[in-house]
């Protein structure tokens, strides 16, 4: 089966109603931040306090709300990965997961003391963080670009993730993290593809947001100046990143993985 016929018979399927994805999603991105910005005077001095952890959650709502409605409107919820993962593709997680326990090894090292009210906020709000934005960007996003081939939809789903983070308002930080978050997004869109669930996603995203939260220099410690290591670091994960997302989303590959709910699948890109 060719790509046009593959991608015709997926839009069959599961009609990609593209203008709807569009337009929610830009106002359940965008109002969050938007709104967060308006209170940003007010939760600034607490940024990495219980407080602020607290509204940034009350942030999040609109957004997890908005994608739990547009995945109901489309009945897209099995499609944006709801489902059982591809036991046999689970070892694609070697690298996020690598990941996530290194972090954690720097925050146990560190034996971080924010208190019990501190850690519970920010658990929930890591938690709120990675539901929202795999379901829009791993789930939504990734879902209506798979007729166009599955590494031309990760390549744009890790690039609007990355450009998005620029909102977080942190200065030329906020640059670096758009390269971060590409990277991440990069490695998670391609292990998704292959894997086919998203809730292992939603997990190791909160877990390495959660962590973040925990770190030296996450809540009370000042942050370190930005340097040539921290460009570098977020290069060589942008790095990692394409390399994985190629060789994951290479024909071939996916050939071999089991189709277990979409026909889309033979509908990627060539080597």
């Amino acid at each position: 089966m060719n790509d046009s016929t593959s991608a015709a018979a997926s839009s069959e399927v599961f009609p990609v109603r593209r203008r709807e994805v569009v337009i929610a999603a830009g106002v359940a991105l965008l109002s969050p931040w938007l709104l967060a910005w308006g209170i940003s005077l007010h939760v600034h001095a607490h940024r990495q306090t219980t407080i602020g952890a607290t509204y940034r959650l009350l942030v999040e709502v609109p957004a997890a709300l908005a994608a739990a409605a547009l995945l109901t409107r489309l009945k897209w919820w099995r499609r944006a990965g709801w489902r059982a993962p591809d036991w046999r593709q689970m070892w694609l997680l070697w690298l996020p997961v690598a990941v996530v326990v290194a972090v954690w090894t720097l925050v146990l090292l560190y034996s971080p003391s924010q208190g019990v009210a501190y850690a519970t906020a920010t658990a929930a709000l890591a938690l709120a963080i990675g539901f929202t934005e795999e379901m829009w960007f791993r789930g939504l996003l990734l879902e209506a670009l798979r007729p166009h081939g599955a590494r031309s939809a990760v390549v744009v789903s890790a690039a609007v993730f990355g450009v998005l983070h620029i909102l977080n308002f942190r200065g030329f930080a906020s640059v670096l993290q758009v390269f971060d978050a590409f990277g991440f997004g990069l490695i998670w869109g391609a292990a998704r593809i292959r894997i086919g669930a998203i809730w292992p996603f939603v997990l190791i995203h909160a877990a390495q947001d959660f962590a973040g939260s925990l770190s030296p220099y996450g809540a009370t410690a000042p942050r370190p100046r930005i340097d040539l290591l921290d460009a570098a670091l977020d290069g060589l994960i942008v790095g990692i990143g394409l390399v994985y997302a190629l060789v994951l989303t290479r024909r071939s590959r996916l050939e071999r993985a089991p189709s277990s709910a979409e026909p889309a699948s033979t509908s990627e890109e060539p080597a």
